[in-house]
């Protein structure tokens, strides 16, 4: 049965065959047998491609967000050119629509840059009173915590995190590596690794202890803006994202940001931390696309800087707040109300 769910209406299967929604047969049934305006779809072309008949069957405008998180084979859009032609298409970066305007030259006007919103009243940063009290509480008063929290996947390279982290913090007693993400997920066992690496002593990760406790869904986000502040610095060395999320929330909450210096991850945090070079490219077959290896000690030394300098902490935090601002969803909605009027008229 259909509930609702933060003002939407959500449907978990189609009724007859109970197939779960985003299949091509249940897709089909919810945009005919529903009053539909317009359908927006979430996920990339290869996952949705059978889409492209169904609108152009019902007649429906379609606005298809696309979140690529690698610059994209020439092949791989070739197969979905025929959807393409169908859709507006919207994507949470400037560098994905720079990734596809080559082969869309004739569908320009149909192309849409709308990122991804953040509401700034709930991520925010705490006062200094308040982050030296939550700080003490987690025993975290005098340490320097690098952090991360995104899911632990091949492409999110935890590996390179963990490596670089253990060279930064040889010789050092006051570092330590907090991470929110299933330790043994698609992405590996980042806990076997530490063990490997020397850094067992230095690692805090949060999901054993919640898993322990029966909390399979982690924390809600009052609790994620609180770990965010308990940060000095947010480390992320993807291979790629279309958008960053979990980079924009730490930047919401004053943290320096250190990422790889490729595709969105450059345009969304440039100027408010360290980009870490690459060393090589990576190619993959699902997407068909070219993925990020950063060079390990480049990300250790952007670590020791941000360790030596409160000042460039400092600067680098405020630097992340202001910029975080653009995407306030009070800002943001504003631009998806324009696109479905557009298309409306």
């Amino acid at each position: 049965e259909s509930f609702e769910h933060r003002g939407c209406t959500v449907l978990p299967c189609e009724p007859s065959t109970q197939e779960v929604v985003g299949s091509p047969q249940s897709v089909a049934w919810l945009v005919k047998h529903l009053d539909i305006d317009v359908v927006v779809t979430l996920h990339a072309f290869h996952r949705i491609s059978y889409m492209a008949d169904v609108v152009r069957e019902m007649g429906i405008p379609w606005i298809a967000y696309q979140p690529f998180e690698f610059q994209i084979d020439e092949a791989d859009i070739a197969q979905w050119l025929d959807a393409l032609q169908v859709a507006h298409i919207t994507a949470p970066s400037q560098t994905v629509l720079e990734w596809l305007r080559p082969y869309l030259t004739r569908y320009t006007n149909c192309m849409h840059f709308i990122p991804h919103a953040i509401n700034l009243k709930m991520w925010t940063p705490f006062t200094v009173s308040e982050r030296k009290k939550l700080r003490s509480s987690a025993g975290l008063q005098n340490h320097f915590v690098v952090g991360r929290c995104d899911r632990n996947l091949r492409h999110k390279n935890y590996g390179a995190l963990l490596e670089a982290f253990a060279k930064f913090a040889e010789g050092k007693d006051d570092v330590v590596l907090l991470i929110h993400a299933d330790p043994d997920d698609e992405g590996g066992n980042f806990m076997e690794w530490a063990s490997e690496l020397g850094i067992a002593d230095k690692l805090i990760a949060t999901m054993p202890e919640l898993l322990s406790r029966g909390r399979r869904e982690g924390f809600d986000k009052t609790e994620l803006a609180t770990l965010y502040n308990l940060m000095d610095v947010y480390a992320s060395p993807t291979m790629g994202e279309g958008f960053g999320m979990t980079i924009l929330e730490a930047m919401a909450c004053g943290i320096p940001i250190t990422v790889t210096d490729y595709g969105a991850m450059r345009e969304l945090a440039f100027g408010c931390g360290i980009l870490i070079r690459i060393k090589c490219m990576e190619h993959w077959e699902r997407p068909k696309g070219w993925g990020a290896i950063v060079d390990v000690d480049a990300l250790a030394e952007a670590l020791e800087l941000l360790y030596a300098s409160p000042q460039l902490r400092e600067h680098y935090a405020r630097c992340a707040m202001r910029k975080a601002g653009q995407y306030d969803i009070s800002e943001v909605s504003k631009q998806w109300d324009a696109l479905l009027r557009h298309i409306a008229s």
